[in-house]
């Protein structure tokens, strides 16, 4: 019976498949009702992917937003392991299995296979943003170097729509919706 839903979002973000699989479920809602994202303190990485569903965002002036991209962090602990005198065992069914390994040099090679599912990642949420916020794909990736934005920033830059919060979101819906504020 809802007629809108107000999507408050405040996290740094987390794994690309749950930013995506957030963005697909705020879809479907939003092909049923309006959803307008209100972003809090924090709104960046996976959390901006899944904001990218909502039919409209907004945010505080100091909102930390966009960190656009996608990353993979590893260490490799191979000499510490030796002058400690552990020997690591690993039994693999091919030489990229468990790439990258702690316990392992990262070779060229490994890093051109993790390079290329980052980059793969990396290439669906930039159209995601090509296609959400109608960037030309240059725009868009040179928005998503991985630089975060304050809310002022992303509003000037058009990752956001405005400026606000909930009060803002319930105008939102009552001029562009003809949603009752009062609801």
């Amino acid at each position: 019976k809802a007629k809108a839903l107000i999507l408050r979002l405040d996290s740094p973000g987390g794994t690309t498949v749950a930013g995506e699989e957030l963005y697909l479920q705020i879809r479907k809602i939003a092909q049923i009702k309006p959803v307008i994202g209100v972003m809090r303190t924090l709104c960046t990485s996976a959390c901006y992917m899944a904001a990218l569903g909502t039919d409209h965002m907004i945010a505080r002036e100091g909102t930390i937003t966009g960190s656009i991209g996608v990353m993979m962090q590893s260490i490799e602990v191979s000499e510490l392991a030796k002058k400690l005198g552990v020997q690591p065992i690993s039994i693999k069914s091919g030489p990229n299995k468990n790439v990258p390994d702690i316990a392992e040099p990262f070779t060229p090679e490994q890093r051109q296979v993790v390079q290329a599912v980052i980059d793969d990642a990396y290439g669906y949420f930039i159209r995601l943003l090509v296609d959400r916020r109608k960037f030309e794909e240059p725009y868009a990736r040179e928005l998503a170097d991985g630089r975060i934005y304050t809310g002022h920033q992303a509003a000037s830059l058009k990752l956001i729509d405005g400026l606000g919060g909930q009060d803002e979101a319930l105008e939102w819906l009552a001029k562009e919706r003809k949603i009752n504020p009062k609801l």
